[in-house]
């Protein structure tokens, strides 16, 4: 007694092709399990239609986004951002002048485009190929935040945060992949490098006591107090010149041999040795 149906899935699917047998009772029950089972297949070929439509959307967002015509003209406005930002810098024109709005006009223009460029950029690689995206995220903080700036304008310090267009330059990194090789093996490096460059700086900081031991009284102005002294090493090691305060010879010319061996020493030792040694492993993670 009753009546008996198969329900049939099809191959891939959740229930990946299987057949179930369904017996009800009467042919009431199985009137009301047929029509359930047809308003759950129509909403779920609804569900399906909504969602290959938004995928189809992401694709051609994607497409559009990664094409060679689209990187080509982000590229360009790019560069033509950061060329505008030198002639302002190098114009400095007043705020209450006609070039001064006609810059800033300019800049609400490429604000404007960068923002649609990664409204392109999220729609397309939502949600995890964005976010994983180290790049990605760095034209969001850089968009954001010029955003943010033009928006609380009245808020001091606010000219800190208009420093960061000149940090759009940056994005073409992500576009050039020798560049992003680069970049990616710079940032690799820094632990090994900071490593050696600790060994550098603790060196110096010794050189600087010992500076301030022995010539505090001799070159106040230069090694009178610990900072005094690591900035005139930091100059020597920028190769400026020795101090004249100290100087190799006396007025007979006869060699002061303390002043001598101390700066000598440290050329040596810091300059000629330990700084290269941050080069020579940064080379070593980049190669």
């Amino acid at each position: 007694n009753g009546i008996a149906f198969e329900i049939y899935t099809i191959d891939g699917g959740y229930n990946s092709g299987r057949t179930y047998a369904v017996r009800v009772d009467n042919k009431d029950s199985g009137e009301d399990w047929i029509g359930r089972l047809r308003d759950m297949a129509v909403r779920r070929r609804q569900l399906v239609r909504k969602q290959t439509s938004l995928e189809n959307a992401k694709e051609w967002a994607r497409n559009m986004y990664r094409s060679g015509s689209s990187q080509t003209v982000i590229v360009i406005l790019i560069t033509a951002n950061f060329a505008m930002n030198i002639i302002q810098a190098q114009l400095n024109p007043a705020t209450d002048s006609k070039s001064y709005n006609f810059f800033e006009i300019l800049d609400w223009l490429f604000m404007i485009l960068f923002a649609i460029e990664l409204a392109f950029n999220m729609f397309g690689h939502w949600f995890l190929t964005f976010v994983q995206d180290g790049w990605s995220m760095f034209d969001l903080m850089v968009v954001s935040i010029s955003f943010l700036a033009k928006f609380i304008e009245s808020i001091p310090g606010v000219s800190i945060l208009r420093t960061m267009r000149a940090f759009r330059i940056l994005r073409l990194i992500g576009r050039f992949k020798k560049l992003k090789q680069i970049t990616n093996a710079i940032i690799s490096s820094i632990i090994p490098v900071m490593n050696a460059f600790l060994i550098g700086l603790m060196v110096t900081l010794i050189y600087a006591i010992i500076g301030v031991s022995l010539y505090a009284d001799r070159s106040p102005e230069n090694f009178g107090t610990f900072a005094r002294a690591l900035f005139s090493l930091f100059l020597l090691m920028a190769f400026d010149k020795w101090t004249d305060d100290l100087p190799g010879f006396d007025a007979e010319g006869k060699v002061d041999f303390g002043v001598v061996i101390f700066m000598f020493s440290f050329v040596i030792i810091v300059i000629w040795t330990l700084v290269q040694v941050v080069v020579a492993v940064l080379l070593d993670n980049f190669i």
